[in-house]
């Protein structure tokens, strides 16, 4: 199995090394390593030789993105968008389409404005692969977004969506294992089927010392409702 959101460490004096110490402490096959939009690990994410862990890097939209050609690099998955950028990227999304890449999106206006662009994209580009990750951003600003379960719903209607169980620590009022979360969690799960569930930690945004408690948490929150499921191998091949 994978982590298939993890971002490198940069309190670290090696983040790669870093990296390969967290996947075995988990005992894990390999990574999605996302580049932040600040971009300081790029330096690191371009030298990776480590063929377990693949790479989503930022579409900025300006001169500062990685040129289209990062897309035909080795380790490349694909790009990471804002919602906001969607609409602007027409070309960008019909290459990510062509190659059979993924678009991993963020919500930061919500998760409402996000599954309306994702659904206008994917109008467009009917080949194109959508990872969204963090249990769809189920809370804004400390509180539960109320255009979450639908949007959700809209997402299952959407059969190329992949849909990420992460990044519990960022929506919850409780301590681990975050009992508040979970049943958000589980509401999402159960709809969707498990060939297009995948699952993360989004370290080192998390007690990081419990990195492998944090993967074990979201395996463990889809085992619940599928019992057979284990990370799809191709769901991102």
């Amino acid at each position: 199995m994978i982590d298939a959101y993890f971002h490198l460490c940069l309190e670290e004096a090696d983040p790669l090394t870093d990296l390969q110490l967290r996947l075995r402490q988990a005992n894990l096959d390999g990574a999605i390593v996302v580049e932040t939009w600040a971009g300081e690990e790029r330096s690191f994410l371009e030298r990776l030789s480590d063929e377990r862990v693949r790479v989503i890097w930022c579409w900025r939209g300006s001169p500062a993105s990685p040129a289209l050609s990062v897309l035909d690099r080795e380790h490349t998955l694909g790009l990471r968008f804002r919602t906001a950028d969607l609409p602007h990227a027409k070309p960008v999304l019909e290459r990510i389409a062509s190659q059979g890449k993924v678009a991993l999106v963020h919500a930061e206006a919500g998760i409402g404005p996000l599954v309306e662009q994702v659904e206008r994209v994917i109008a467009v580009h009917p080949r194109l692969r959508v990872y969204v990750p963090h249990l769809g951003w189920p809370a804004r600003e400390g509180k539960a977004d109320p255009a979450w379960p639908a949007a959700v719903r809209r997402l299952v209607a959407l059969p190329r969506v992949t849909f990420g169980v992460s990044a519990a620590c960022a929506f919850t009022a409780e301590p681990f294992p975050h009992a508040d979360v979970r049943d958000l969690a589980l509401t999402a799960i159960q709809v969707f089927d498990p060939s297009r569930l995948v699952a993360a930690t989004n370290y080192p945004h998390l007690d990081r010392a419990r990195f492998a408690d944090y993967w074990t948490l979201a395996v463990n929150w889809i085992l619940s409702i599928h019992s057979a499921w284990r990370h799809p191998d191709d769901v991102f091949a």
